[in-house]
């Protein structure tokens, strides 16, 4: 389905996740979820060495879902996407939330560039997590580089 919406690349992990999808999310924000998917995992294996294992991805559910009140899962604190919960990596995006559709005027990018930046991020974070480099309760290397790599890859694979 992935390679449908423009992806260059073989399948690989992105294909294989697992998906949780509400009954109510627009088909037009699954597809922009995957193709962010897609460009995490594209960026990750050319400039870091690998993304998530097609295996591993495997074993990880992507929730999507429509409801405004982001993500109530420990550690979610109410956010439109967050990229764990206590399993580890655990892809979420609340599609109906207020920070998912925010007003992007004046800073040079579309919405939908900064709804597939999220996915990216959050992408990032399950990445992070699956090398051991970090848990829900854990962030060894500190928040600014974790929080700080997954920004520079959401805006370079973007």
């Amino acid at each position: 389905m992935i390679a449908a919406i423009g992806a260059t690349t073989s399948a690989g992990a992105a294909d294989t996740f697992k998906f949780d999808i509400g009954t109510n999310v627009p088909d037009k924000q699954i597809v922009l979820i995957k193709k962010g998917l897609k460009l995490a995992e594209d960026y990750l294996n050319r400039f870091y060495g690998g993304a998530i294992s097609p295996k591993a991805s495997a074993a990880i559910t992507v929730k999507i879902e429509a409801t405004g009140k982001g993500n109530q899962g420990l550690g979610g604190g109410g956010g439109a996407a967050t990229g764990l919960d206590e399993s580890g990596p655990r892809p979420y995006f609340d599609v109906a939330h207020v920070e998912w559709s925010q007003n992007t005027e004046g800073r040079g990018w579309s919405r939908e560039s900064e709804q597939l930046k999220m996915v990216v991020h959050e992408y990032t974070h399950g990445w992070q997590a699956w090398l051991g480099a970090m848990d829900i309760h854990w962030q060894p290397l500190g928040n600014w580089i974790t929080e700080g790599l997954a920004e520079y890859v959401a805006y370079n694979s973007i």
